[in-house]
């Protein structure tokens, strides 16, 4: 009886089946040997996989490295048109450079936003009078003579 045997756990020997065992300790990937058992020669190849595991590093509590990531103005209700600056939350997102958390800060006064964010805020005061003329609180000759006033 002759035994072939690929990819098995252990050696096993092709003449009688001959199993040994801890076979991953060998330091040989291909190598000749003669079977204890029946005393034959015979051939192996060792096959070794490599695999790998990642995870998202974790910060744990209090230790993330903040950097600003975005900002952007919020609107308190979309129903309704802008009535005030007020209504306006001037927001800046951070994001942890370790492991990408967010946190929002709605703390930033109006003077140090707009001074940041200039182009931005010249943008926000476009959608305030978009949004009174879009509600009815506004039409084009009143959004044009309130301009002229300021």
């Amino acid at each position: 009886m002759e035994f072939e045997h690929e990819y098995t756990d252990e050696v096993v020997c092709p003449w009688c089946g001959c199993e040994y065992g801890d076979c991953w300790e060998w330091a040989e990937y291909s190598d000749e040997m003669k079977c204890d058992e029946c005393g034959k020669e015979f051939s192996y190849e060792k096959d070794v996989t490599v695999k790998y595991s990642t995870s998202k590093k974790d910060c744990g509590e209090g230790r993330h490295e903040y950097v600003f990531y975005s900002e952007f103005l919020k609107y308190h209700e979309y129903e309704k048109a802008v009535e005030a600056e007020e209504d306006w939350e001037f927001i800046e997102i951070q994001k942890c450079s370790i492991c990408d958390d967010k946190i929002y800060t709605k703390t930033i006064p109006k003077e140090d936003w707009i001074k940041k964010y200039p182009k931005k805020w010249e943008l926000y005061q476009d959608w305030i009078k978009r949004d009174r003329l879009k509600y009815g609180e506004c039409d084009a000759n009143c959004a044009s003579s309130k301009e002229a006033g300021k």
